[in-house]
């Protein structure tokens, strides 16, 4: 397919490109939720990046235990970074939102797909 193609799947899915020399995923809608769980394997710290496509409140869980609460506005992202690595953690959200992990100077970039 051509560069800029529009390409539409009835799962969710994600594009793999170029960003600065490096790999880079970027999601798409389909794969947006209120619902997710994670445990990041690579370097600490780790970041996790929230896109919300309503306003909502994301309450953050580091092993079942409250790490965060995180507001997000519409159509905006917040990030929050910690000490993650090895731990299981999990999103819930009161709105659909992209949710995407990567780990210190921003390698590692991983869409996380809803739970």
């Amino acid at each position: 397919r051509a560069i800029g193609s529009i390409v539409e799947y009835s799962s969710p899915f994600y594009i793999v490109g170029g960003n600065g020399g490096k790999p880079t995923e970027w999601q798409t809608m389909a794969m947006a939720g209120t619902s997710f769980v994670h445990s990041p394997r690579r370097s600490s710290p780790q970041m996790y990046r929230m896109y919300a496509l309503e306003a909502a409140t994301v309450s953050v869980l580091k092993n079942g235990v409250l790490e965060a609460t995180q507001e997000v506005s519409a159509h905006t992202y917040e990030t929050i970074t910690g000490e993650y690595t090895g731990y299981v953690m999990s999103f819930s959200s009161t709105g659909s939102i992209l949710l995407a992990s990567f780990s210190s100077s921003n390698y590692d970039y991983l869409p996380i797909p809803p739970a």
